[in-house]
């Protein structure tokens, strides 16, 4: 959003140029000023991709879009990228425990606290069970990061969740996991849940956009928790790990909606 109502404030000098221009999150997650600017400014683009169908719903009636202008197309994906970087050494050497994944930066939204909690259940039945974070905590991530790191202390976890800081290869971590989980409050989309699945890896994932529901099917590529639950993240963290390697028939290959939007306009 940052970025593009910029370029779209030089829109009027650029008369001959399309501006095509990306939804990255719901309206509601902005605040009043930049509310205000995506509805003074989004009418300038020629067309808008929103992510999901929500967001294309939340344009229409909260910024009063005509929907012509607006195509849903979910984040694309390097799929060739990540497959390369997933065949790289596990980072997991004991074959005889059951490790779960969250991928992320240390960020209240991301909601690794309710993850820290709902494991500390989940370690109680599964005592071979261990829990890698991976994502960065540095800069505005340190305090949300020492906040994890109290909770792991304060709930005996030291030595079996482990903060893993910023990975430049956070695939293979989910690639060899037993499950990845998706903890957050909310979400634009999850693409960590979309590369999950596409690497096999189960899923326990809470609903915290109407997307998830769609993105992992229950009983096959995953399981479902309520958001902020930290029960039910356990009982489908529990529940995924059971499945064993999956496969998705989630559709994931963006590129044919990309060439078609960048044809019609």
């Amino acid at each position: 959003m940052h970025y593009s109502t910029k370029l779209l404030l030089l829109q009027p000098f650029f008369s001959k140029i399309k501006f095509i221009i990306r939804c990255e999150n719901n309206f509601f997650s902005f605040n009043t000023r930049q509310r205000l600017m995506i509805r003074f400014l989004y009418h300038r683009a020629q067309r808008i991709v929103a992510q999901t169908d929500e967001m294309q719903n939340e344009l229409i009636e909260k910024v009063l879009l005509p929907a012509s202008k607006i195509v849903t197309i979910q984040n694309p994906q390097d799929f060739e990228m990540i497959s390369r970087l997933a065949r790289e050494s596990s980072p997991f050497k004991d074959s005889s425990k059951t490790y779960f994944v969250a991928s992320g930066r240390f960020a209240h939204q991301k909601g690794f606290d309710i993850l820290v909690r709902a494991f500390a259940l989940v370690s109680q039945k599964m005592k071979e069970a261990e829990l890698y974070m991976v994502g960065k905590n540095s800069g505005p991530n340190e305090a949300c990061y020492k906040q994890i790191n109290d909770l792991i202390k304060q709930l005996s976890l030291s030595e079996k969740v482990h903060c893993m800081g910023y990975q430049k290869n956070p695939y293979v971590y989910v690639k060899n996991a037993d499950c990845f989980v998706l903890s957050s409050r909310y979400e634009g989309l999850p693409n960590v849940l979309i590369e999950a699945l596409y690497l096999g890896t189960p899923a326990a994932a809470v609903t915290c956009i109407p997307a998830v529901a769609r993105i992992v099917e229950g009983g096959k590529t995953g399981y479902l928790a309520k958001s902020e639950d930290v029960y039910s993240l356990a009982e489908a963290m529990l529940n995924a790990v059971k499945l064993g390697r999956i496969h998705s028939d989630y559709p994931m290959d963006t590129m044919p909606a990309f060439n078609k939007l960048f044809l019609e306009v």
